[in-house]
């Protein structure tokens, strides 16, 4: 762990990776908050879904609160907007709506509500929208970026915020931040950005980063066999799906057989040795199934990012087994180790990114060896189990 992650964490709490000491204390209880129903995978990219399946696994979950409940007033107030999953429409959140100050009094008094008539047990809420006040139960926070690193890269509804509105919305993160027990970053990055930009004390902050979202287990892949490159992203703009396909087309001077595929996105290209799978919905057996697949079949995996809070597809091909590609920026080299379990591109031009998957299209047994230490630290590091162990530590810090 790196002497950034060090610095964030309270000298009260052990090393993050250390088993947490339950003592003579009861089992730990907690239950989910997450804006929208914890349990369902559709809600914030699986991670809520897939902390339940964990608590419940421990016997430790104790309930759960969907903060989305909408009432008339807020769809007349312009809470919601229709958007596109992949061919499926569904019903958005407007982010001007959400990131107000009114918006947090009016969803943390219903979730107020709730958590009164909850059982017994700490609170783990996903994302930053909700204040969960009082003393009664310690609050922990888990959150994937703040408002001004999505402001400044230019990325999902915040990019349009006038300075008032940003200003408003960073108000509202804060509110909710200063309340919380201890909040977990997804990554260093993030940490980075808690501490300087929201003000978060750095004894109340750590590092949890993130299990993988296929929660089918993803087992099988022998990266040597073939030269199949798999890109997996909803998003062909940020993911830099772009930049692969320029990259591509590097490789394939060299290695005539190299095929890549695409799955998350249908950006239509023609060229040869291109397969677009097309988006798999995880909620559908059949989607679920091939997107196992695709992992099982793939021998590198390249995911180029322009902007990404934490590369969780890069988990899920490391738990395949999958030696991975990407660009040295943001949080990727929290994920990937370079030399060890993939390699980052330095640069995020088409000859860089091209030359990393070179490196490994040309050695089988290179790639061999990272999947299997990828593999390895995803085990290890990026793990639920080890994810929730955390959370477990921080809750229990200062008791008595």
């Amino acid at each position: 762990m790196s002497a950034a992650v060090d610095a964030m964490t309270n000298t009260q709490h052990p090393h993050p990776d250390a088993p947490p000491d339950r003592g003579n204390d009861a089992p730990w209880r907690a239950g989910v908050v997450a804006f929208g129903p914890p349990s369902d995978p559709r809600t914030f990219s699986v991670i809520p879904a897939a902390i339940v399946q964990e608590l419940r696994r421990r016997r430790s979950f104790a309930f759960e609160i969907n903060a989305k409940r909408f009432r008339v007033a807020d769809v007349l107030g312009g809470a919601v907007r229709l958007k596109w999953l992949g061919t499926f429409p569904q019903l958005g959140v407007r982010a001007t709506w959400l990131w107000r100050e009114r918006t947090l009094d009016r969803l943390s008094a219903r979730v107020g509500r709730a958590l009164d008539a909850a059982p017994a047990g700490d609170v783990v809420q996903i994302g930053t929208t909700i204040r969960v006040a009082g003393p009664a139960r310690r609050h922990l926070v888990y959150t994937d970026m703040t408002v001004r690193q999505a402001y400044d890269g230019g990325w999902y509804g915040i990019r349009s915020f006038s300075k008032s509105q940003l200003a408003e919305a960073e108000r509202v993160q804060r509110a909710v931040l200063e309340t919380a027990h201890h909040v977990f970053a997804i990554s260093e990055w993030t940490a980075a950005s808690l501490a300087g930009d929201c003000g978060v004390p750095r004894e109340r902050l750590s590092v949890a980063f993130s299990g993988p979202t296929v929660l089918d287990p993803l087992e099988g892949a022998d990266p040597g066999s073939g030269r199949r490159i798999l890109f997996v992203g909803d998003d062909w703009e940020r993911k830099g799906g772009p930049l692969l396909l320029e990259a591509f087309d590097i490789v394939r001077r060299d290695y005539a057989d190299a095929e890549l595929i695409i799955v998350g996105c249908t950006p239509g290209s023609e060229r040869r040795g291109v397969r677009e799978l097309g988006f798999l919905d995880q909620r559908r057996p059949e989607g679920r199934r091939r997107l196992v697949q695709a992992f099982a079949d793939a021998d590198v995996f390249c995911l180029p990012s322009r902007f990404d809070a934490f590369p969780i597809t890069i988990i899920e091909a490391m738990q395949a087994g999958l030696p991975v590609v990407s660009i040295d920026s943001g949080s990727r080299s929290e994920a990937v180790q370079h030399g060890q379990t993939g390699l980052l591109a330095p640069a995020p031009t088409p000859e860089s990114l091209a030359a990393a998957l070179s490196a490994l299209l040309a050695d089988p047994e290179l790639r061999r060896g990272y999947g299997r230490a990828a593999h390895a630290a995803a085990q290890r590091r990026f793990s639920w189990a080890a994810i929730v162990d955390r959370f477990e530590r921080a809750a229990g810090a200062g008791q008595g």
